[in-house]
């Protein structure tokens, strides 16, 4: 598919980080946003570099910690305050 290499193994891991999201209690954008932002990634690197072949799933791992991150603030954001004693 294109200049990167999409396997059984890559749909895989895009699958295991959905289900995860969901067991989580993520939306859909949670669990779409780390493929989504892999696959931004990847394309980006074949542009810039232009050099084909590259394995996708280190910039799944890459849109999976930038979502990972983005839940936990949000998380931290809404956590409600603890009363003065």
């Amino acid at each position: 598919m294109g200049r990167y290499n999409l396997g059984i193994v890559d749909l895989l891991v895009l699958t295991m980080i959905a289900e995860h999201w969901r067991r989580r209690g993520g939306g859909y954008v949670y669990a779409a946003a780390p493929g989504v932002l892999g696959f931004a990634l990847a394309y980006a690197a074949v542009w810039l570099t232009n050099l084909g072949g590259w394995p996708l799933i280190p910039f799944f791992t890459a849109g999976w910690l930038a979502v990972a991150v983005v839940a936990r603030i949000r998380r931290q954001r809404t956590r409600p305050t603890p009363a003065p004693a």
